[in-house]
Parts: C-alpha cells; structure tokens; sequence
C-alpha cells in the first residue's frame, strides 16, 4: 500500500490516482487496474486488489513526491483534466514511499474522452523503486515517465487512467 502516481497534464493540472492504497503483504501480480472517478468500486488500503476498474485513491493525503514531481498537496480526482486541452505531455511520477518491496508497471494508459476518444500509453515500463530489487523505496525509474498527445480537437471531457500489468511484492 505504499504506491504513489501522480498524473500531471500537459497544461499543469495533477492528481494522485493511486496513493497507499491496494493491497499488502504478498502483494499483486499481474494486476490491471482501470481508475475512473465514476467508478463503483474504492480500494482498500489493506487488501490486494483483483484486476478491475476503481476511483482513484489517495490513503494518506496530503503528500509531497520527490522533485521533479510538483509540490503537493494533489487532488485524487481525474476530474481536475475536464474542460483542459489534453494535447501535449503527460507526466506519471511513481514512487514507493515504503522499504521492504519492489515492483514494475508494463505501462500506464491514459484515456481521453473528447468528441473522439483517444488511449495513449507511455513507451517504457516503470520499475518500482529504481534500483529494485536491492534497493526497495524510493523513486521509480523512469521518473518521470510521459505519454505525448497530439492531434486531439476539443478539450477533454473525461480521464481514466490504466495501470497494466502492476506488479508490486514483497521479496
């Protein structure tokens, strides 16, 4: 439950979709989650989640990520991108603020919902924390990691943001 990612839109705007929630010792495996604030299901800062769409959560608000990442606090909502330009760069910060447990993330999909929805995904898999699995908190590597968006008309309606395959254990 130590996973924090912080989505930053290409016009500034942040929100902390996953923070010290989803799970515990042994951790997950292969999970996909979908965070869409309209989603009907939270997650449990002490339960592994199975693969599925929930509202992005924030178990300790209030938190700051390490620089480059903007100061916090951050709001959880991916409502903060409606009504925003969406094209341009998408920052993902992902940190593990907890010693004990490494893990990766294959890529982190944003959906956009304009007149035409797009889905645009970052090129390289998120190891958590960099260094892992000697190192076990910290930063991830890349951090940041980014998703380009381009050629979009309109501004952005709706934002899910999706985590395939999350792998996060405790070694």
């Amino acid at each position: 439950d130590d996973i924090d990612l912080l989505l930053v839109g290409p016009t500034g705007q942040t929100s902390m979709v996953l923070s010290d929630t989803a799970g515990t010792n042994p951790g997950v495996n292969g999970v996909n989650l979908v965070l869409d604030d309209n989603a009907p299901l939270t997650l449990d800062p002490l339960t592994n989640p199975a693969s599925g769409t929930y509202q992005p959560a924030d178990g300790v608000p209030g938190e700051s990520l390490p620089a480059p990442a903007p100061a916090g606090p951050y709001p959880v909502a991916l409502g903060v991108y409606n009504g925003t330009l969406p094209n341009g760069t998408w920052n993902v910060y992902v940190a593990d603020d907890a010693s004990g447990d490494v893990g990766s993330i294959a890529r982190v999909c944003v959906a956009i919902t304009t007149m035409t929805p797009i889905d645009e995904s970052n090129l390289t898999a998120i190891t958590m924390p960099a260094g892992a699995p000697g190192v076990t908190s910290g930063k991830a590597s890349p951090y940041p990691t980014f998703i380009n968006v381009t050629g979009v008309i309109g501004t952005l309606q709706k934002a899910t943001v999706t985590l395939r395959p999350l792998n996060h254990t405790f070694p």
